[in-house]
């Protein structure tokens, strides 16, 4: 489990989040894929309780892109399964890496626009491949003035 306390909050990322993005992105080899990050927020940290896929069909091994329209269609068949009052929801974006990189400069400048217009802490986690293991590289911001980054050596599972 992830615990690393910033003036954030803390991304609470469990060992079977992890495995099911291990999964995904797996499937997707060798290209990029990523998708939706859900849970809930307790105070200022967040639980990540489950993931969904995103489809992109111009993705590459070097770029992934989450369309709205596709990620908004799939968010809302995910929750329609939800009981009500259910306090899962959005808290991110994930997608996947096929090499042994962390986020691009452009992954987070894409997540810092993202989180301007949300009213709470988002994550953003990169699953990148290091040899035959997949790796998750935590992000947590709320804008632009404040990103903490997580490297995969500090995810304990």
């Amino acid at each position: 489990m992830l615990r690393r306390r910033t003036p954030l909050g803390t991304p609470h990322l469990s060992p079977e989040v992890v495995a099911k993005l291990s999964e995904m992105a797996q499937a997707a080899l060798p290209l990029e894929t990523g998708g939706i990050l859900l849970g809930w927020y307790e105070h200022h940290d967040i639980r990540i309780t489950d993931a969904i896929a995103v489809e992109d069909l111009a993705a590459t091994a070097t770029s992934y892109s989450r369309g709205n329209e596709a990620g908004n269609a799939a968010l809302g068949a995910y929750m329609k399964g939800q009981p009500a009052g259910s306090p899962l929801g959005y808290v991110g974006e994930w997608h996947s890496h096929p090499g042994p990189a962390g986020p691009s400069p452009l992954d987070t400048l894409s997540f810092i626009g993202i989180t301007e217009s949300a009213k709470q802490p988002l994550v953003q986690v990169v699953m990148a491949l290091q040899g035959n293991e997949w790796r998750p590289v935590v992000c947590m911001s709320r804008s632009r003035l404040s990103l903490a980054r997580w490297p995969s050596s500090m995810v304990r599972l």
